[in-house]
């Protein structure tokens, strides 16, 4: 037989390559290093950050009712809209809640104020807001000057007006309290407009005084209206106090001229009483309004 002669294949040697030298773990790859990192403390919360609370100053002075942009908003389009404005204006003034069918009656007796539409309404109203500060004694006597007689002005927490929470209550004679108003000048009559809801305790009897003394900014000229009521209180409400009813007055103020008017309201009780057992100022208030 014969044999069988083949080709050697000649198998080159192994390359040796060159290997790394690890020195450390460091020069270890990521994906190589088995060892885990630490656990790390999760990050605290933030503080809370405080949030400051504005609470209004007695002092403070109300924005300028003389600027435009102080009651700067859209024109309303619908009746209702007009309405839902002036009645957010007005109703601090009247004890009546506010509404289509007796606003004209309401504002014309408490005012005299009358008007076309409730467009010329809002238009009449526009710089209309309560130029008395601290109106029913929330800050104690402050921004006023009160005269004491009998044992003196007392601020009461029970039998206050609607949703306030104090009430001015006299004595048995006669007490004063007065803040003075600015007016500056425009180009057409205002009527100036004092007053107050007032009542009386439920066992007492009571008088109760409203006045005005305007005079002419930086001249001489002075006009005083006075306007003294033994108020027809009504019935006793919870045993407690009787019905509120309005005190008020109402003043021209011409035009081009500027006042001061000082608003004085006073009050006593008729059967002199110790205690505090006058008439009742619930929410002192004075207000411009077109005429």
């Amino acid at each position: 037989m014969g044999c069988l002669q083949g080709t050697a294949v000649n198998h080159p040697e192994k390359s040796t390559l060159p290997q790394p030298t690890l020195t450390g773990t460091k020069d270890i790859p990521n994906f190589l290093n088995l060892s885990k990192p630490a656990p790390q403390a999760p990050a605290p919360a933030p503080a809370p950050v405080p949030v400051p609370v504005h609470i209004p100053s007695p002092n403070t002075p109300s924005p300028d009712p003389e600027d435009p942009k102080t009651f700067k908003q859209k024109e309303p389009k619908t009746d209702e809209q007009y309405l839902n404005i002036i009645i957010s204006k007005l109703q601090e003034f009247f004890i009546p809640i506010l509404s289509l069918n007796n606003l004209q009656n309401e504002l014309e007796a408490l005012a005299g104020i009358t008007y076309s539409s409730l467009k010329d309404l809002k238009k009449k109203l526009k710089y209309t807001q309560n130029l008395i500060k601290n109106p029913y004694g929330e800050f104690e006597f402050a921004s006023w000057v009160h005269e004491d007689g009998g044992q003196g002005w007392a601020i009461e927490e029970t039998g206050c007006y609607k949703h306030n929470n104090k009430v001015f209550a006299s004595s048995f004679e006669w007490c004063h309290l007065s803040q003075v108003i600015e007016i500056p000048k425009k180009e057409h009559k205002r009527i100036l407009v004092i007053g107050s809801p007032v009542t009386r305790k439920a066992e007492s009897g009571a008088e109760a005084e409203a006045k005005v003394t305007l005079k002419l900014k930086n001249k001489d000229g002075e006009n005083e209206q006075v306007k003294v009521m033994d108020c027809p209180y009504g019935e006793p409400v919870d045993d407690i106090v009787c019905p509120w009813v309005t005190i008020s007055l109402q003043i021209e103020i011409q035009p081009n001229i500027a006042y001061t008017a000082e608003a004085i309201f006073s009050g006593k009780d008729k059967v002199y009483w110790g205690g505090n057992f006058g008439a009742r100022f619930g929410h002192c208030f004075a207000f411009l309004i077109d005429a």
